[in-house]
């Protein structure tokens, strides 16, 4: 197994937390250790190699391989699992704030849901879908979804000011309230 962070691009930074890309020749571990937190990060998944199932609240949903897929705020653990296969995916993880201003849609909209990207994202969803399906080296499959999220974020000149100055109060604080002097 292999796990390789990559560091986001600089006008994604303020808006990702992670973007990594997860490569396995056997799979996904089938164990206990193959179980996401969550975390009040949305996330986008994209299987290029081998398709992942994934079960939370007693619902599973498989993300097919060659697919794009967007994660909501999830408020229980995810198993995940894979068949004993070759297996890459590519994960990029936002901010809790970090998705709205690139998408645009509301994150209780998606939360504790799994989403094909044609279904909530439409004909971008299903152009970027296509064109990663297109790219058959990893590294150029990362190059191109940054493009993508950089071109969507420059389009939607969306933000809540609220919630920008509220995470900034708490990472200011470290997630600690102000002591009282």
């Amino acid at each position: 197994m292999k796990l390789t962070f990559i560091q986001p691009r600089l006008e994604l930074r303020p808006y990702v937390q992670s973007l990594w890309v997860f490569e396995s020749d056997i799979g996904l571990p089938a164990s206990e250790r193959s179980l996401a937190a969550p975390n009040g990060c949305p996330k986008l998944i994209i299987p290029y190699q081998n398709s992942l199932e994934s079960t939370a609240n007693a619902r599973s949903q498989v993300s097919y391989e060659q697919g794009l897929y967007f994660v909501g705020n999830m408020d229980t653990s995810t198993m995940i699992r894979s068949s004993t296969r070759p297996t890459g995916f590519i994960g990029i993880e936002f901010l809790p704030h970090g998705a709205f201003p690139i998408f645009g849609i509301p994150m209780q909209d998606t939360c504790n849901g799994l989403f094909d990207s044609e279904t909530l994202f439409g004909k971008w969803g299903r152009r970027v879908r296509e064109a990663l399906c297109n790219e058959e080296v990893m590294s150029q499959k990362v190059e191109f979804i940054q493009d993508e999220l950089v071109r969507l974020l420059r389009g939607n000149p969306r933000c809540n000011a609220l919630v920008e100055f509220s995470v900034r109060s708490l990472k200011l604080t470290n997630g600690r309230f102000p002591s009282k002097s």
